[in-house]
């Protein structure tokens, strides 16, 4: 396990006790299942925080042996070019720094069921054997997150007690991710992308449902997803950038219109509007955001 020159455990007297060490607003307790989500099993642990106060690159089974039973990481936590083929760290609570699963081409599924906050960035990329992850219970990332080009195998992502991202939310060039919810996102900070990126082969998983997303900080991108046929955000508000939804052949081109009716009619889009390529041939019904296609 590769740390920093200087590795100091702390043991604190609660898992809450550690100084700056704080929840994310509105996040889920640490041994509570998230309301809403996909109720994770109870947290396991210990009952002091055990911090390791580092940034770790995580190499080998023994790496991970050796990170069991930790609650926090003050760095940052990499696994870069690694032969594991799949992780889980029970315990693990919050990474003051980033946490980066890149370019491991053995990788197949990790988990961080308790998993709550990520004061850096979240990346997981060109990992072309991943077939799943699992991070139920992480509520906020401070800066971006980054799923992408994990093509062609990973059918299943959970991010469902997510709540709020500092920076910008990229999905991009995941061929084969199967259903996308984001139960509990309230606002991203920065763009939010949904790109090349086939959710499902049939209408129980043809759409993105963002039900409580009320505000996207930057500009709005969702573009060359084959099947997507709906994405449900009823309380979307704001979006701080262009409003871009083109080139997705199932979703009809009058329901993206409505969304940005929808906008205008609270705080709006800040940007240019492009809708373009999506199916001609629906009508629509209902008002915004109840609006309804009925297609040929």
């Amino acid at each position: 396990m590769r740390v920093s020159p200087c590795l100091v455990l702390l043991v604190c007297t609660s898992l809450g006790a550690c100084a700056e060490s704080p929840g994310p607003t509105g996040s889920q307790d640490d041994d509570d299942s998230s309301e809403g989500s996909s109720n994770p099993a109870p947290c396991a642990g210990p009952d002091e925080a055990v911090v390791l106060d580092s940034a770790v690159e995580l190499q080998t089974s023994e790496d991970l042996e050796a990170l069991q039973g930790i609650t926090e990481v003050t760095g940052s936590l990499a696994l870069f070019g690694s032969s594991i083929q799949a992780f889980e760290l029970p315990e693990l609570r919050r990474i003051h720094g980033s946490f980066l699963v890149d370019l491991n081409n053995s990788l197949v599924e990790f988990d961080l069921p308790c998993l709550l906050e990520v004061e850096g960035a979240m990346h997981v990329g060109d990992n072309g054997a991943l077939e799943r992850f699992g991070v139920p219970r992480l509520a906020s990332v401070e800066d971006h997150v980054e799923i992408a080009n994990n093509n062609y195998t990973m059918t299943e992502v959970d991010l469902n007690g997510l709540q709020s991202v500092g920076g910008e939310l990229h999905l991009w060039n995941n061929d084969a991710l199967l259903a996308l919810e984001l139960p509990l996102l309230q606002e991203v900070g920065g763009a939010l992308t949904f790109r090349n990126l086939p959710v499902g082969t049939d209408d129980p998983l043809s759409s993105i449902q963002l039900p409580l997303l009320q505000s996207i900080g930057g500009s709005f991108l969702l573009e060359y997803l084959s099947v997507l046929s709906a994405v449900d955000a009823p309380a979307l508000a704001h979006v701080g950038g262009d409003f871009t939804v083109q080139q997705n052949p199932a979703l009809a081109q009058c329901v993206a219109e409505s969304w940005v009716s929808q906008l205008d009619a609270a705080e709006g889009i800040q940007g240019k509007v492009l809708i373009d390529g999506n199916r001609l041939d629906c009508t629509c019904q209902g008002e915004p955001p109840t609006v309804t296609a009925d297609c040929d």
